[in-house]
């Protein structure tokens, strides 16, 4: 596959971008865990009442449509990301992108120039970094495939023969 470039740009998910401070959304984000913040889980489904079942299932509506809506503000942070290896303080070819402010401006540019590009779109360019970020490894590199291989095993049953059985002994004996 080749690499994602924009306006002459190489983006690249590496070294650089691992050192980000963006990795914590990339965290939030590809593994689910911004859809768990604000939740209220203190009880079981069983447990709950019919009320509670609702505001639950609208609170993970809420986390949802949360997170589509910040896909345009993600794609910028991750695309000055992809941009740092060959074009940031350290990098090896322009260094002309220093802010995320920088990267905005590459991106808005490329959009005026080829609106039709499905890059031009904040999705098309969220899918696109997205697979780039796979093709280069980024979500090994960074431990997040291993976080998420974990989160998706199911988790060892503990017997239960541990517990202590609830006998009554006579007062009588």
């Amino acid at each position: 596959m080749q690499n994602l470039t924009i306006k002459e740009h190489d983006v690249e998910f590496t070294f650089e971008a691992a050192e980000s401070d963006t990795v914590q959304k990339v965290f939030d984000y590809f593994s689910g865990t911004y859809m768990l913040k604000g939740l209220k889980t203190e009880k079981k489904e069983e447990d709950m009442t019919e009320e509670e079942k609702t505001e639950c299932k609208i609170a993970q509506m809420d986390a949802l449509v949360g997170g589509m809506s910040i896909i345009p503000k993600l794609s910028i942070d991750l695309l000055y990301m992809g941009l740092l290896e060959h074009h940031g303080v350290c990098g090896d070819k322009t260094q002309d992108i220093l802010t995320r402010n920088d990267a905005k401006n590459l991106y808005k540019q490329f959009c005026k120039e080829n609106p039709d590009s499905e890059i031009a779109m904040h999705s098309g360019l969220f899918e696109a970094l997205k697979i780039q970020m796979e093709t280069d490894g980024f979500f090994k590199r960074i431990g997040l495939e291993q976080m998420i291989e974990k989160m998706s095993q199911p988790s060892p049953k503990v017997p239960q023969d541990h517990k202590k059985k609830n006998t009554k002994q006579s007062d009588n004996a």
